[in-house]
C-alpha cells in the first residue's frame, strides 16, 4: 500500500516500505505484550518485576548471552563482506545472488524457526533436569535436520526454473542465477543441521563459547578469505565464488557434529541458581 501508492494512500517507494516495517513492528510488540496478559502467562510480569535486580541472575545472564550477541555480530559482519565481494564482481553477479537469495532466505526462515523451536524444547528438558530425555530428543532433531534439509533442497531444486520463468532476464544471468542456487540446493542439508545444531542445541545447554567458536571459525577461516580470493583475485564465476562462500558449512558441520557427540551440552544452566521469589500467579502456572 505505501510503497506504490494503493487504496488512497501516498507513493512513497523505499520510505513506505520503511514506514510498514516500523508499523508492522510496533503492532507485533503491542499484540504480544496483550497476549501475554490475556492469557495469564507466566511472562506476564508486572512492571516492577521486569526491572528489578537480581546480581547473580544479571551475572547468569550476561555469561550465557554475550558470547551469543558477539556471534551475531561478527557473523552480520562476515556476510557483509561477502555481499562486498559479490557486489564488486559485477552487475551479473550481483543479480545472479539477489535472485537466489529470494529463493535461500524462504527456505532458510523455516529452518531458523524449526531450530529456535528446538531451543525451546531442549531448554525446557535440560532445565527440568532430564538429561536423558534432551539427549533422546536431540537424536530424533538431528536426524530431522538433515531430512528436512534434503526434502527442501530437493523442493527448490525442482522449483528454480518455474521461479526464474519469472524474470525478465538474459539467457546468461539466468544460467548463473541457477547454477549458484544449485550450489544452495547441495549445501541445504548442512545448513539445516548446523542451524539446528548451534541455535537449537547448543545454546540450549550454554554451550555458546565452543557455538561461537564453530560459526565464526568456520566464517573468517574460510568462507571470507575465500570468497575475496575467488572473486577479487581468481576471476572465478559467481556461482563458483558462492561455493567458496558457503565452505564454512563443511567446517561447521565437523566441529559441530563432533561438539554435538561429546554431550558437554547437556547442562541445567538453572540448577545452582540463588532460589529467587515466584509471584502468586506463576505459581498457579508452574
Amino acid at each position: 500500500v505505501l510503497i506504490f501508492g494503493n487504496l488512497g494512500f501516498p507513493k512513497l517507494g523505499i520510505e513506505g516500505a520503511a514506514i510498514a516495517t516500523v508499523v508492522a513492528r510496533v503492532i507485533e510488540t503491542i499484540a504480544i505484550i496483550v497476549l501475554t496478559h490475556l492469557t495469564k502467562s507466566v511472562n506476564a510480569a508486572r512492571f516492577s518485576e521486569m526491572f528489578s535486580y537480581r546480581k547473580e541472575l544479571i551475572k547468569r545472564y550476561m555469561k550465557t548471552s554475550f558470547p551469543v550477541f558477539l556471534n551475531e555480530i561478527t557473523w552480520a559482519v562476515g556476510m557483509a563482506m561477502n555481499m562486498m565481494v559479490f557486489g564488486r564482481m559485477g552487475t551479473q553477479a550481483m543479480a545472479a545472488i539477489n535472485i537466489e537469495s529470494s529463493l535461500s532466505r524462504l527456505s532458510f526462515a523455516g529452518i531458523i524457526g524449526i531450530s529456535h523451536a528446538a531451543a525451546a524444547v531442549l531448554g525446557q528438558e535440560l532445565g527440568a533436569g532430564r538429561l536423558h530425555s534432551a539427549w533422546k530428543c536431540s537424536k530424533y532433531l538431528v536426524g530431522a535436520s538433515f531430512v528436512l534439509g534434503l526434502v527442501t533442497s530437493l523442493f527448490l531444486w525442482l522449483l528454480s526454473p518455474f521461479v526464474l520463468s519469472f524474470y525478465n532476464i538474459s539467457p546468461e544471468l539466468r544460467e548463473l542465477s541457477y547454477s549458484t542456487i544449485l550450489v544452495w540446493c547441495l549445501v541445504l542439508p548442512m545448513v539445516s543441521f548446523n542451524a539446528l545444531n548451534i541455535i537449537g542445541i547448543l545454546r540450549s545447554g550454554g554451550d555458546v563459547k565452543v557455538a561461537l567458536f564453530i560459526d565464526i571459525g568456520g566464517l573468517w577461516l574460510l568462507s571470507v578469505p575465500l570468497a575475496v580470493w575467488g572473486g577479487l583475485y581468481a576471476g572465478l564465476p559467481i556461482y563458483f565464488v558462492y561455493a567458496l562462500a558457503r565452505s564454512d558449512e563443511v567446517f561447521k558441520m565437523i566441529f559441530g557434529m563432533w561438539r554435538y557427540l561429546t554431550k558437554k551440552w547437556l547442562k541445567n544452566l538453572v540448577s545452582d541458581m540463588v532460589e529467587m521469589e515466584i509471584p502468586d500467579h506463576e505459581e498457579r502456572v508452574i
